[in-house]
């Protein structure tokens, strides 16, 4: 099991607004945010699933999912969202109840995969994520390295060598553009890697 205690740090970086855990879900809310709505949160992690979600994900996709993201949804979180859905990593969606405490759940890594995957995709991408600034996606490879592209275009534009190391460091760089409330400092600047 991998060492998420960096990353549990920056994600908690906004718990003196507040936290709460879903009654309903088991998430764990982190900041409130009323600039977004009455009932927002900053940051949200997932109660971690087992091995029987991560194969019905597999089944549902065809593919195996890469270890390393195995581990992070088994052991840390299954899927995320950082500032709202500026950056969302997708995992396993139990239902789609629609009342506020049950709608603390991942985007469907299954839906992405198998309906919205960008033009030119290949069996060897994983989509594990996205950003909500323009909808641009990132993918995991076989070999685990993370990959960032556009919405519509599966070309990779920026790779990490690591899902821990993406999750570091578009932290701390998101971070640097959200103020000390969750804000962005300058909501015409992307939040988008490049």
């Amino acid at each position: 099991m991998k060492d998420y205690s960096e990353i549990k740090e920056l994600i908690l970086k906004f718990s003196f607004l507040g936290i709460e855990e879903s009654k309903s879900t088991g998430a764990l809310l982190i900041g409130r945010a009323p600039h977004i709505a009455e009932s927002a949160w900053l940051n949200r992690l997932y109660s971690p699933i087992d091995k029987n979600e991560i194969i019905k994900m597999e089944d549902g996709i065809s593919k195996k999912i890469p270890t390393s993201y195995v581990d992070f949804l088994t052991n840390f979180s299954n899927g995320l969202n950082i500032l709202g859905d500026t950056l969302c990593l997708f995992g396993y969606r139990s239902n789609y109840v629609r009342t506020v405490d049950f709608s603390w759940q991942p985007y469907s890594l299954i839906s992405f995969n198998k309906y919205d995957k960008p033009r030119n995709s290949t069996e060897e991408m994983l989509f594990i994520g996205s950003y909500d600034w323009d909808g641009s996606l990132l993918y995991m490879t076989t070999d685990e390295k993370v990959h960032f592209c556009n919405r519509d275009d599966s070309t990779s534009l920026f790779i990490w060598d690591s899902l821990s190391s993406m999750l570091i460091s578009e932290l701390k760089r998101l971070y640097n553009i959200f103020d000390s409330s969750g804000i962005q400092i300058d909501d015409t600047q992307a939040t988008t890697p490049i």
